[in-house]
């Protein structure tokens, strides 16, 4: 798809994103486990709890990456009228990000994610459990109809769309489709992250679709004629893709592209034309708790604001998630028709961690400018 050259940001324009979803509050609690009490035969952990963290979750973390990596951001989405609204709504405004189109609704609350993580001496945390605490419904009709009412306006504002689904009840079918299709209709991009690989009725016609190995052999299972994806064949050699399934995946929903995830920082690029590109595994990098996985979505969808090209985002987006300006990359991999072997981590150079790189700079030599 061609980007107007009016839309087109510049070096010295920063691209201005839309991001549509479930917004949680997400707590860390840590503690040492010092001891383990027996409960119905079975020992558990005690915490002696000495820290407590709050940050963004979901559609708001991905709100905050965009904002750090340099992109003017609109945030999308519902929360309950309680402190962890006004909580969220503070670490939202840290980043400048415009949450006007964020509306409160009664009777339903702010999602919550609490990890807990146990400590032991000499030791790193290692998480425990998480729970979860959020609404078992879709957001009320009332504000699913104010939320449609505004897409028109507020995507012919912005240069990409992001939408960040977490099964809490802000994407709904309606609200989805009528967003994809304003966007299809303003020639804005819509990249799509979901939780889940099955129900994805509702995002087809989106132009980018991101889901994780698990959740597309899922996807690829729920259709009944479809083959399922060859088995896993251990860690010396990796997980198999069955591109053809793929393929047929992306024909169904009318993608432009599936991008599937692995780890560590693996990741594949499945475009409805063109072949498709493998990318090895590379260094787990996390901007504070932010996977690899969101670091380089966010990455490859800001790259595409910015104008440049399918191919071009993914491997900008690729190789500053893992820390290398400009990594290596594997040739070209072959046809649809075949299976696809993902290397292992130990066959591919670790790098070490460094900061990442605000967009507008990475981006700013390889923007394509008008004429």
């Amino acid at each position: 798809m061609s980007i107007d050259p009016a839309r087109r940001p510049t070096s010295s324009s920063p691209p201005r994103v839309l991001v549509v979803g479930d917004l949680l509050l997400e707590r860390s609690i840590q503690g040492l486990a010092e001891r383990l009490f027996p409960s119905s035969g079975a020992p558990l952990p005690r915490l002696r709890v000495n820290r407590r963290d709050v940050q963004a979750g979901g559609a708001a973390q991905f709100a905050q990456i965009a904002s750090r990596l340099g992109a003017r951001v609109s945030l999308l989405g519902v929360l309950g009228r309680d402190p962890e609204a006004c909580m969220l709504r503070s670490l939202l405004a840290e980043h400048a990000i415009d949450d006007s189109l964020v509306l409160n609704a009664d009777d339903r609350p702010t999602p919550i994610l609490e990890r807990y993580l146990a400590q032991a001496p000499h030791r790193e945390s290692e998480p425990l459990f998480e729970v979860e605490i959020s609404p078992d419904s879709p957001i009320p009709s009332s504000i699913e109809r104010a939320l449609k009412a505004r897409l028109p306006d507020v995507v012919r504002a912005n240069d990409l769309v992001f939408v960040m689904d977490q099964g809490a009840g802000v994407c709904t079918s309606k609200l989805i489709r009528r967003l994809i299709a304003v966007c299809r209709s303003l020639d804005v991009r819509v990249l799509v992250s979901s939780h889940s690989g099955s129900e994805l009725e509702k995002f087809q016609w989106a132009h980018y679709l991101a889901l994780d190995h698990l959740q597309v052999t899922t996807a690829l299972a729920s259709f009944a004629e479809w083959p399922a994806p060859e088995p896993a064949l251990g860690p010396a050699q990796g997980p198999t893709l069955n591109l053809e399934a793929r393929a047929r995946l992306v024909d169904a929903l009318n993608l432009d592209a599936l991008i599937e995830t692995h780890e560590p920082g693996e990741m594949a690029l499945l475009p409805a034309q063109g072949d498709p590109l493998l990318f090895p595994p590379r260094s787990h990098f996390a901007l504070g708790p932010t996977s690899t996985r969101d670091l380089s979505l966010v990455r490859f969808g800001l790259a595409l604001a910015a104008g440049l090209g399918l191919e071009e985002s993914a491997r900008l987006a690729y190789a500053s998630a893992s820390n290398e300006a400009h990594g290596p990359l594997l040739p070209r991999p072959p046809a649809r028709s075949a299976s696809l072997q993902i290397p292992s981590s130990s066959s591919v150079h670790q790098a070490e961690p460094t900061p990442p790189v605000p967009v507008s700079q990475s981006l700013g030599s390889m923007v394509r400018h008008p004429g």
